[in-house]
């Protein structure tokens, strides 16, 4: 078996021996990692599908990650209330009774602003 091996080593050269090499370790790679990691995929792509399935299209809100505009949208509709500002100040005021704390006094200002969302 030794003189098969020289024997190949003199026919192939040390470049035939390099490229014999990187051809076994390639195929070792595909077979204990790419391998794997396809079946992971498609396993998660039947997942992803079946819970498609099951939450229905109105139970699923597809955004692309560069939908910035809606993003930001998204954001100050959070903000947007139907309650009145004093009913928030009522509501924080009897927050903040209920934990033991009291305000002698406060002063309450909208201040002025060019952005969407107020403060005071």
């Amino acid at each position: 078996m030794t003189h098969a091996l020289k024997r190949l080593k003199n026919e192939l050269g040390l470049l035939g021996l390099g490229s014999l090499a990187l051809l076994a370790l390639s195929t070792v790679f595909s077979l204990l990692v790419v391998k794997p990691l396809e079946t992971r995929l498609r396993a998660l792509e039947h997942e992803r599908h079946a819970a498609r399935q099951s939450v229905g299209s109105e139970g699923l809100k597809l955004v692309g990650a560069n939908l910035q505009a809606a993003r930001v949208a998204d954001f100050y509709h959070y903000f947007d209330r139907q309650q009145r500002v004093d009913d928030w100040l009522a509501r924080l005021h009897g927050i903040a009774t209920a934990s033991g704390l009291e305000l002698r006094a406060g002063n309450y200002r909208l201040a002025e602003s060019q952005r969407r969302i107020d403060r005071y």
